[in-house]
């Protein structure tokens, strides 16, 4: 039997960017993307707006998994709000607590647990329970050591930067808060994908960096540092040498 196209690509994909900059989109992407590429037959016509409309319906080579997860249960248990995780829901202001939805969770999240208890707290809680023959993206990668520890199992980091729907800077949130800002001026992404154009456009990128994983893995540079061809992407999507390769220690954050 031929093998999925999606075998090649890693086992573990994290996502960082600040809020509203497309990392929800970009992971419904690559779900798309590699089912269409795993099974042409079922998916080579469906169009990109069927597939986002019943997202979390398909059962995709990658499950979505994000270090704020349990997190946002935590604060269902605590306020009785159960949107906390659309764009929308965070921005509900909850006059008992004072703050916004977005607030709480910056304050929950990483003041009270992460600075107040354990700062891998959440990178425990996201990993625990994966099962090994699945393939993950995590959703919200926003802290080095966060970034440290996908690294550390052999995933591919990326950037997304953007604010298509200009949510940055509404007053919902603190977009000063180290939650947003940590990993700002981090140097070792593979690739940073710009999403300040159209969604065909961010399609694009995706597919193109998708490939050239695949091209990587299969001449085989599993572990080293990535090579991609910077002249092939366009339409600013910037690349990286890794400066370390994946999987060795980790600078200490």
């Amino acid at each position: 039997m031929k093998p999925l196209a999606s075998a090649n690509l890693p086992k573990i994909i994290g996502l960082s960017g600040r809020r509203g900059s497309g990392k929800d989109t970009v992971a419904n992407l690559i779900k798309y993307l590699t089912l269409q590429q795993d099974y042409p037959g079922v998916w080579a016509d469906q169009s990109l707006d069927f597939f986002l409309s019943n997202a979390h319906t398909w059962v995709s080579p990658y499950t979505c998994r994000s270090f704020a997860g349990k997190l946002k249960k935590f604060a269902q248990e605590l306020t009785g709000h159960m949107d906390v995780y659309s764009q929308a829901g965070k921005t509900t202001f909850l006059s008992e607590w004072g703050m916004t939805v977005g607030e709480l969770l910056q304050k929950l999240g990483t003041d009270a647990i992460r600075d107040g208890l354990h700062k891998d707290a959440w990178i425990l809680a996201c990993f625990a329970g994966m099962e090994e023959d699945q393939k993950y993206i995590i959703t919200d990668c926003r802290f080095p050591n966060e970034a440290e520890a996908i690294r550390a199992r052999g995933g591919l980091l990326l950037r997304i930067e953007g604010d298509p729907l200009k949510q940055q800077g509404d007053g919902t949130r603190d977009d000063s808060h180290p939650s947003e800002t940590a990993l700002d001026d981090y140097p070792y992404f593979d690739a940073i994908i710009d999403n300040s154009g159209t969604l065909d456009q961010l399609k694009g990128h995706v597919e193109l960096l998708l490939k050239h994983q695949r091209q990587a893995v299969q001449v085989g540079a599993v572990g080293a540092p990535l090579t991609y061809n910077e002249a092939v992407y366009t339409n600013n999507v910037l690349t990286y040498k890794r400066k370390y390769p994946r999987g060795a220690a980790a600078p200490n954050y």
